[in-house]
């Protein structure tokens, strides 16, 4: 019997492994993939996004906005433009000033200044907290690293252990999805 249970774990095992390196070479090919850590995903095992949630409705409802902007499936009004998705512009809508891509919303449109600022001053504080002012700056100095880490903070798990990455995640999360 023993033998069997082995044997099945095994061939579990190869599949999983099979599907995962099929998944990462895939991935390399998808820009809209261009913010996952390809490094940590593995079949079979949920992203530090879900580890990180509660199964509550609202915690979910967050969960997969997020996961949304990860996946480069979140429609933001650059998107509609570019696919010609009910005759949209691709100014935000909110600023009525700049393009709305996901790096507009999540650090640069005005409109969501004060909200942005209550979360991104704690997510700040918190990876400061972890690795120092000096370090941030040197990791963090510019956008494209800021939302590295508000996507995918394990992109930066040579800084941080697990419980700290889970801890990041779901500040950025709030931070996605309000």
């Amino acid at each position: 019997m023993s033998r069997t249970i082995t044997v099945i774990w095994q061939c579990k095992c190869a599949i999983q492994k099979t599907w995962t390196n099929l998944l990462k070479a895939e991935m390399d090919n998808k820009s809209t993939l261009k913010y996952i850590n390809v490094n940590v995903l593995s079949i079979g095992t949920p992203h530090t996004l879900w580890k990180s949630l509660r199964s509550m409705v609202s915690e979910v409802k967050m969960g997969i906005t997020k996961a949304r902007m990860l996946t480069g499936t979140f429609m933001t009004q650059a998107t509609r433009y570019k696919f010609k998705i009910e005759n949209a512009d691709h100014i935000c809508q909110l600023c009525a000033i700049y393009s709305e891509d996901i790096k507009h919303i999540l650090l640069e449109c005005p409109a969501l200044h004060s909200v942005r600022k209550l979360y991104y001053s704690r997510l700040k504080l918190e990876v400061i907290h972890v690795i120092g002012e000096k370090k941030w700056l040197e990791l963090f100095g510019n956008h494209e690293s800021i939302l590295l880490l508000i996507l995918d903070c394990s992109n930066f798990s040579g800084n941080f252990n697990t419980e700290q990455i889970t801890v990041i995640t779901k500040i950025s999360t709030e931070l996605c999805h309000h």
